[in-house]
């Protein structure tokens, strides 16, 4: 299909479906954090709290934290968080293989952890006498797809990938 020029003294911004406007070094042109986890009440619709979600390895190898993680190619956050019984928020970021806990209340990192492989879909939480587990599917892609070599994901090991987590909620 041909487009149109846009009118004069106008700029446009198109492309294909999720384009992206990077920057020359390959990361979102708008400033971090590019990923964050929000907790918002659904009572009133205000936000309680918002904390950057992951890092972009790269940028942690400088000592530059709190970026969240950075959607440059198939790098997405993979995962969805839950809640356990105690008040912790667990969710995993994809790019730096990471389990996160927060706590529910504040949003503050209480405890994180890094995998072998990078965990992708929606843990479980299930209990057995008495004590709260959650399990994370670890995947991922080989290190020849790693985006400028780890600058933006850490590729998981090929011999960790597809197996489960589990961690003591």
């Amino acid at each position: 299909m041909e487009r149109l020029p846009p009118p004069p003294g106008i700029t446009r911004y198109f492309g294909n479906y999720e384009n992206r406007i990077l920057s020359s070094d390959g990361l979102p042109a708008i400033s971090p954090p590019w990923t964050s986890l929000v907790a918002i009440d659904l009572n009133d619709g205000e936000i309680r709290w918002k904390v950057p979600l992951g890092v972009v390895p790269g940028l942690a190898a400088k000592g530059i934290k709190d970026t969240g993680s950075a959607k440059v190619t198939l790098a997405a956050n993979r995962t969805a968080p839950v809640v356990t019984a105690g008040g912790l928020v667990f969710v995993a970021s994809w790019p730096d293989r990471t389990i996160h806990a927060f706590d529910k209340e504040n949003g503050k990192l209480l405890w994180e952890k890094e995998l072998d492989a990078n965990p992708e879909g929606l843990p479980s939480v299930y209990a057995i006498d008495g004590r709260q587990y959650i399990v994370f599917c670890a995947s991922g892609h080989p290190a020849e797809t790693a985006v400028a070599e780890g600058f933006a994901w850490k590729a998981g090991k090929a011999e960790a990938q597809g197996l489960l987590r589990v961690c003591p909620a």
